[in-house]
């Protein structure tokens, strides 16, 4: 079931251009359930899910060592971003990964560590 919602939560910020305070504090809540190490000190905030660092920063904690592809075309305003983490960049044949496509670079990133979470086999 967690799997189900941060996909979903994936899949509304993808078109986003901001994200909302509510909206932030459900989506770290929900990463925090499912992959506690994201946030150790608990002291991750909203506003930092829209800093392209501070997002990297997540991908390293939850899933070090990945891969980070980032194609896109940088506009304020019509960005087109593809992001996608992989368990490796020399394979093309990862048991699972994240992709996430939007115009703000640090949301894209940030869907596709959601789907990426999402798909992670249990400890």
């Amino acid at each position: 079931m967690m799997g189900n919602t941060l996909r979903e939560m994936a899949e509304r910020i993808e078109d986003a251009t901001m994200l909302d305070a509510e909206r932030g504090e459900a989506i770290i809540a929900a990463l925090r359930a499912a992959a506690p190490e994201i946030d150790p000190q608990g002291t991750l905030t909203p506003d930092r899910l829209l800093s392209t660092d501070a997002v990297i920063d997540l991908v390293d904690r939850v899933l070090p060592g990945w891969a980070i592809s980032m194609d896109g075309t940088a506009s304020r305003s019509h960005g087109h971003w593809t992001c996608t983490l992989r368990m490796s960049g020399v394979r093309d044949n990862d048991a699972y990964l994240g992709v996430g496509h939007g115009p703000r670079l640090p949301l894209v990133l940030l869907a596709a560590l959601l789907r990426a979470t999402a798909a992670r086999p249990a400890d």
